[in-house]
């Protein structure tokens, strides 16, 4: 388990290894950073692909929207389910 900010990863865009599961708590400001540390993600031969889950609140909503869009993201926070996947 590693804890990265954005913060750190805004001055320093440090490539990881190894990357099988990301977590985010809240979603980054800059939606690039969202594709930068997803693309981190590595695929295994003995466990698969890895899996990135976020976190997000209805107040979250910008955030939310620069990474999945304004269509997708009206939805998910107006639904009742709690959780969602895409691709």
């Amino acid at each position: 388990i590693m804890l990265y900010t954005e913060r750190a990863h805004f001055y320093r865009r440090q490539k990881m290894r190894g990357v099988r599961d990301v977590y985010f708590y809240s979603l980054p400001d800059r939606h690039n950073f969202y594709v930068d540390i997803v693309n981190m993600m590595e695929e295994n031969e003995s466990r698969g692909v890895g899996s990135c889950t976020v976190m997000f609140h209805r107040y979250d909503r910008l955030q939310l929207e620069r990474v999945v869009g304004s269509v997708r993201c009206k939805k998910m926070t107006s639904a009742q389910n709690s959780t969602f996947m895409f691709c």
